[in-house]
């Protein structure tokens, strides 16, 4: 009952515009451990110098999951934790197996705390949640920000947010396990769409011919897609393969020649 209040609350302020806010001008320090069993400590990033940006929702929230892709999009944009602001999911009410849905579902890829093992529904108390989703800025004070970063319409409203705090775009890093390319005579020059919905080409720059191997991985570094040996020849190669059964999110494409990785480029998914 207590939910279904909560939707029709969230309906109603959807339609009469007014804006979900954090009331807090400072925040509030918790360690909670996401959903791959990783734990954190605000103050410790903060303290680190990290700007942190977190993403108050719960599952079953359609504004929610109609901001997720976007805000994810801003999270690749400002370098995937690795640049100077550090990403948070803080679900309300749910457990580690419905955060894990969601995330899979609408392409989160930024840490996620479920309400119930992680501890994030104290956490949205703590904040003083009123509606959802609610996005906020905590700078390395600890003063929060942005209390509430909405409507979202796109990733450019969050990364515009952001940059007008002098933060600036990063890039991410590969993921544990896709090392950084170790060899040349090739380069992957192009790789479209991006984002894929059903099919996805690249466009692979050799300066010789050669028999190579090109690989799918996801975000953490799970092998999801391997496509047969191909004979490059001197100058442009494309390669189309479909991305059709593989979930909303990002992935990384790398070539490789007996072994070696000649090239990584990262490719998005969204259905």
């Amino acid at each position: 009952m207590k939910r279904l209040i909560l939707i029709l609350v969230i309906a109603c302020f959807s339609l009469s515009g007014i804006k979900a806010q954090c009331p807090l001008t400072e925040a509030v320090d918790f360690t909670a451990t996401d959903v791959h069993g990783h734990t954190w400590n605000l103050f410790e990033l903060l303290d680190s110098g990290q700007y942190v940006l977190i993403d108050f929702f719960f599952c079953s929230c359609g504004p929610c999951q109609d901001a997720a892709p976007k805000i994810n999009e801003s999270y690749i944009y400002f370098g995937c934790n690795s640049g100077d602001v550090n990403y948070f999911a803080i679900d309300t009410g749910d457990d580690d197996a419905a955060c894990i849905l969601f995330d899979e579902t609408f392409g989160v890829e930024y840490p996620t705390i479920s309400g119930v093992e992680g501890g994030g529904t104290q956490i949205c108390n703590d904040y003083q949640i009123p509606l959802y989703p609610t996005v906020i800025l905590i700078a390395p004070d600890r003063t929060i920000l942005e209390q509430d970063i909405w409507p979202i319409p796109s990733a450019q409203t969050i990364i515009d947010a952001l940059e007008a705090h002098g933060l600036e775009e990063h890039d991410c890093p590969p993921p544990i396990g896709i090392e950084e390319p170790v060899a040349g005579f090739a380069s992957i020059t192009s790789v479209y769409p991006n984002p894929a919905g059903s099919n996805a080409s690249i466009i692979i720059s050799s300066e010789e011919a050669m028999s190579a191997g090109v690989e799918v991985y996801n975000a953490v570094g799970i092998k999801v897609l391997e496509i047969q040996q191909t004979d490059l020849v001197p100058g442009e190669n494309t390669i189309e393969f479909s991305v059709a059964d593989l979930p909303t999110g990002t992935y990384f494409i790398r070539v490789l020649k007996n072994n070696e990785i000649l090239d990584v480029t990262r490719l998005s998914v969204v259905h």
